[in-house]
């Protein structure tokens, strides 16, 4: 793209997925997600008795719905979520919403911000404008014109949470970190009890990935991206981020909840129900396990 903005998008691949199974029975799509599980993740998953991590996140995907879990895959529900739960204040400002690519003016936006799909998920389906007077805005239209259409929010969930609901493209304030680069922080909820989190470092870089405890114990398990070479020191607020994670975790079998800390400030990113949609690997391979034996599931 132009300068002064990031993007990242895999139109292709969501367009196949959405065609290839769209038309699918739910047998059809288990045994499809069963099919991707194997080759990502290198064994065959029991479904029927899941005991894994990534087993109980791909049951979760294709069997577990909620009301509260639908408003939270909604990156503008989310907001209105989290208002209800924590108060005001824990979120991106919005600065707006369109659900037709035509009626989106930059004019009244400012200088930066972040853009992104209602369902964007992982890096897809956002861009991170840092100069608005920079960017190539017919290319940015064009990618609006994708995030819109059905594949991109449902092509990958095989879960029903994105059915009956319309994609839409909002724009939101650009978090910038003064004294270094943003982490991400991302506590992991397992039935209403955070039991460990993950840092995301150098995420435009070579982006390194570290679990620790809820003491910031490093634990020895990786899990897609290499570990950072040092450990990161403790968030200012880790204790806070923790008690917000209960709180948000409540209603939820299995939540991840993202957070920023810009100075004294704790933003929440996101809510994540399927970290990886069940489909990467750890290593060693018993902290699959290790994690699974922490998710009661509603069977």
């Amino acid at each position: 793209m132009g300068t002064g903005m990031s993007v990242s998008s895999n139109k292709k691949l969501n367009y196949l997925t959405w065609r290839m199974h769209k038309d699918l029975n739910a047998d059809e799509v288990k045994r499809w997600a069963k099919g991707a599980f194997y080759n990502l993740v290198g064994y065959m998953p029991n479904l029927k008795n899941p005991k894994t991590f990534n087993e109980k996140i791909l049951w979760y995907r294709l069997n577990y719905d909620s009301l509260d879990l639908r408003r939270s895959v909604d990156k503008v529900e989310f907001k209105s979520y989290i208002k209800e739960k924590i108060g005001e204040g824990y979120t991106a400002e919005l600065y707006g919403v369109w659900s037709d690519e035509e009626d989106f003016t930059f004019d009244d936006l400012p200088k930066s911000f972040v853009l992104k799909s209602t369902f964007s998920s992982a890096s897809e389906n956002i861009i991170f404008v840092d100069n608005k007077d920079k960017i190539n805005r017919n290319e940015l239209l064009y990618e609006m014109t994708e995030w819109l259409q059905p594949w991109n929010s449902s092509s990958k969930s095989f879960s029903n949470w994105y059915e009956n609901s319309t994609p839409r493209i909002m724009a939101e304030e650009y978090l910038e970190c003064t004294t270094g680069a943003l982490v991400d922080y991302k506590i992991m909820c397992f039935n209403g009890t955070p039991k460990c989190l993950f840092t995301v470092s150098d995420r435009f870089k070579e982006k390194y990935l570290d679990f620790y405890d809820l003491a910031w114990n490093r634990l020895p398990f990786k899990r897609k991206f290499q570990c950072s070479p040092y450990p990161s020191p403790p968030p200012k607020n880790l204790s806070q981020m923790i008690e917000i994670a209960k709180l948000l975790s409540k209603p939820f079998p299995f939540v991840r909840v993202d957070f920023y800390e810009i100075g004294d400030k704790l933003y929440v990113g996101e809510l994540t129900f399927s970290p990886g949609g069940g489909f990467e690997p750890f290593s060693p391979a018993e902290w699959d396990k290790k994690l699974g034996d922490w998710l009661e599931l509603p069977i």
